[in-house]
């Protein structure tokens, strides 16, 4: 949509990886391989009431948006992570198809980048 706010600051990104950009298109393609599947583990973890699962798996998302410069998705990942300590997974039900959305448009993002529609990667 035209004036909507990136979900990723490319900038921080890089950043994040020194300014490598080989460094950060490989990160970029692993999160794109795990995505699915990480984003199916954390509905089922939060689904079926486990919190250390939930709360780990949101956790590792939360540091790899942190990486990838995705702001918005790294408060989504820390809201989860944070409910599922406070052992309020019915909270993080309602919050997760927000995250999976988040994670969607980071994953767009990332993918109109490598086929080469923006900067780096």
């Amino acid at each position: 949509m035209a004036g909507e706010i990136p979900p990723v600051d490319l900038s921080a990104a890089l950043k994040s990886v020194g300014g490598n950009e080989e460094l950060l298109g490989e990160l970029v393609k692993i999160f794109l391989e795990e995505l699915p599947r990480r984003l199916d583990a954390v509905r089922h973890a939060v689904s079926r009431g486990d919190t250390e699962e939930s709360r780990r798996i949101a956790h590792s998302l939360k540091g790899a948006l942190t990486m990838l410069g995705a702001a918005e998705g790294r408060a989504l990942a820390r809201q989860v992570e944070g409910l599922a300590d406070a052992r309020q997974l019915k909270a993080a039900t309602q919050l997760i198809e927000s995250f999976a959305l988040e994670l969607e448009r980071v994953a767009a993002f990332y993918r109109s980048a490598q086929k080469g529609n923006n900067a780096t990667p």
